[in-house]
């Protein structure tokens, strides 16, 4: 799936992805983080 994304060149929906995956590897990496700024209501 993110290879599709990626090669859409579609822009926004390539920007929407990349803070997904940020916010998930946050979440497993840094919980705290998130709980903190709540950044996953965004």
């Amino acid at each position: 799936v993110s290879a599709e994304i990626l090669l859409s060149g579609n822009h926004a929906q390539i920007a929407k992805w990349r803070r997904e995956q940020a916010i998930q590897r946050t979440s497993e990496r840094r919980p705290e983080l998130l709980n903190k700024t709540k950044a996953v209501s965004r």
